[in-house]
């Protein structure tokens, strides 16, 4: 007896050991991966300098050896656990000898035009590598062994503590750190200055009026019909400070997770999978560089659509049409994307023809309503971001679809660039591009791939900007209805998807995999040093120089009365919560009272002696970088 449990002791204790080698192999084997950024050449046809050539040579044998002790511990551990018989041990042996040789071929034989960075790198090895695992698996036995085929349980309990710890761990993390990046000055006039300037107008009476240029009093909703702002006018008369803003925007993006899990656990009946889901949405970097980005509109649609999506699910009709009322309200061309919504609504399942109903009948309402009132107001419709692919600047879309139609290899080539290309892979990489192995799922897409992927405008293309809340949301949403028509083996299912019918917890490990390491590589959680948030390089630190600058430009906005005009740089607008008459620098068209001014102003070189000599302001207090001016009485 006694020996029989030495033995058992032994063979799990070797186990362990050997699953902490693997995981410590694979760390390393990641870790090389991450860093072939740093040679400048992948191509066979370039000249390599003898320090990149070092740096291959190194890179090829560290990795090497990582994968060759993953290969062994593998072996090993499934000889320990006794599945595998010596015939198939040889097989998964000689399988992973020949993926490592194939698998370092790769970055050396395609020009660095293709391969131009780590990432593509990766989620390319991230395909092949789920590719390979189960194609293994299969042949060896693996699949057929209990250890596998075992369903990870959650109790409902234990799975909504780990939501709550996830949503308030993203709420309060991304808080904290968007006010201490508005802290760094690294928020703007526009898009958080005028936000704040409508929330501060409204409550002294003049509803979302703006006095930026060039709205001039005019309200906010002149530029876009986003009235889902409103949202924010009870929490901003509570505390009515910038920082209130940062936290609601976080606030609603950590919130979506809550109705994409009830979600995921309606449509999949898996608490664990429905948390993997919700912790992979937090995860994806997109999230976290957009939500650095000032505060947007954009950033309530993910909420928006999982709620449809979930009241869709319940058939809950009031709950469904309430949250068509509140996606529409997000921006003024969400009519178009509802429209999408409802042919996938109506595809996906022709027994919720009603539903599609109501979503069919709102676009044409919304759409009828806004180009009616657009005729009038005239809102601003962003098609500069287009411009190369209109020959009539003031056509709009119309312009756009006709070169689609009438030059597609032209609009190809605006659309098939190395940066597009590597934004793409960033959103969908984390979710290891299974979305799109569903061609209903296109249809979620069509409109934010539209959006993203036809303009010239750099930030529609960047994950540091809003713009992924185009797409973000839909990935998670396709995601989980291929997961289902795995689950239920649906006949319209990409084929190979078809063979991993009752493994979907494999499958869902390699999506969280996946979201860790692009997290990893972009996030803001997991690694810090070279994140990017809108335009700017997050610094995490608050040192005491920051404190210091903080608080004089503080002394010097005490100084300013709450009722006079004031002109300010494009980056200190924010600073200012009390003041009604705020215009950014950049957009001076009368003279203000006063003027808050960086020192040097970066954004006029000369603007500063015109200020002095034509128009009479006089410095009247300089202090930790910045000065104050007054116009003459």
């Amino acid at each position: 007896m006694k020996t029989a449990l030495i033995n058992r002791l032994i063979k799990i204790g070797g186990f362990f050991i050997l699953t902490l080698v693997s995981a410590v192999s694979l760390g390393l084997f990641v870790w090389e991966i991450r860093n072939w950024h740093i040679v400048p050449s992948y191509g066979l046809n370039n000249a390599l300098t003898p320090e990149s050539q070092a740096q291959i040579i190194k890179a090829i044998i560290s990795s090497f050896f990582a994968i060759s002790v993953l290969s062994v511990s593998l072996y090993l551990i499934a000889r320990v656990a006794g599945r595998l018989g010596n015939d198939s041990a040889r097989f998964l042996l000689t399988r992973l000898l020949r993926f490592i040789s194939f698998l370092f071929v790769i970055p050396f034989v395609v020009n660095e035009q293709v391969w131009w960075h780590a990432t593509s790198l990766m989620a390319l090895i991230t395909l092949l590598s789920v590719v390979y695992i189960y194609r293994t698996a299969k042949g060896s036995g693996i699949c057929s062994a209990p250890f596998l085929k075992k369903e990870i349980v959650i109790n409902n309990v234990t799975s909504y503590i780990i939501l709550t710890l996830l949503i308030l761990g993203y709420a309060c993390y991304f808080s904290y750190y968007t006010i201490l990046n508005h802290y760094h000055l690294q928020t703007h006039a526009l898009d958080l200055g005028l936000l704040q300037n409508a929330c501060v107008n409204t409550l002294h009476g003049n509803f979302m009026s703006v006095s930026y240029a060039p709205y001039f009093n005019a309200c906010l909703f002149f530029d876009h019909y986003d009235f889902i702002f409103l949202i924010y006018l009870p929490f901003f008369y509570l505390f009515s400070r910038t920082e209130t803003l940062l936290i609601i925007q976080s606030l609603s993006i950590a919130m979506a997770a809550l109705p994409l899990f009830l979600l995921c656990k309606k449509v999949l009946k898996s608490n664990f999978a429905s948390l993997i889901i919700a912790a992979a949405f937090l995860l994806h970097p997109a999230n976290h560089g957009a939500n650095f980005y000032d505060v947007h509109q954009l950033s309530f649609l993910p909420l928006c659509a999982f709620l449809l999506f979930y009241f869709l699910e319940t058939k809950n009709t009031f709950g469904f049409i309430t949250s068509i009322v509140l996606f529409l309200s997000v921006k003024e061309d969400m009519y178009i994307l509802l429209f999408f919504l409802a042919l996938f609504i109506y595809l996906n399942d022709r027994k919720n023809l009603r539903f599609a109903g109501y979503c069919f009948g709102a676009c044409v309402i919304y759409g009828v309503i806004y180009n009616f009132v657009d005729k009038i107001w005239g809102i601003n419709q962003q098609f500069f971001y287009y411009e190369s692919l209109m020959l009539n600047r003031a056509g709009g879309a119309g312009e756009i679809l006709k070169t689609i139609i009438t030059n597609p290899v032209y609009v190809l080539h605006k659309v098939f660039i190395k940066e597009k290309i590597l934004y793409f892979c960033q959103l969908f990489g984390p979710v290891l591009f299974i979305p799109l192995l569903r061609k209903r799922n296109y249809l979620l897409f069509i409109f934010g791939l539209a959006v993203t992927l036809l303009g010239t405008h750099m930030p529609l293309y960047q994950i540091a900007f809003q713009y992924v809340w185009y797409i973000v949301p839909f990935l998670f949403l396709c995601l989980l209805y291929v997961l289902r028509d795995i689950q239920t083996n649906d006949a319209s299912l990409f084929v190979p998807l078809r063979t991993l019918r009752g493994r979907i917890q494999l499958l869902l490990i390699a999506v969280f995999l996946a979201s860790l390491a692009f997290s990893w590589k972009y996030g803001a959680v997991l690694n810090r040093r070279h994140f990017v948030g809108g335009f700017n390089t997050i610094s995490f630190k608050f040192t005491a120089e920051d404190k210091k600058r903080l608080q004089d430009l503080n002394d010097i906005i005490s100084m300013i009365p709450v009722t006079a005009s004031i002109g300010a740089s494009e980056m200190l607008c924010p600073q200012l919560p009390n003041n009604r008459k705020i215009s950014a620098f950049l957009h001076l068209y009368n003279k203000p009272d006063y003027l808050l001014l960086k020192d040097p102003n970066f954004e006029k070189p000369n603007c500063l002696e015109y200020l002095k000599n034509k128009c009479g302001y006089k410095v009247i207090l300089r202090k930790g970088g910045f000065q104050l001016l007054k116009k003459p009485e």
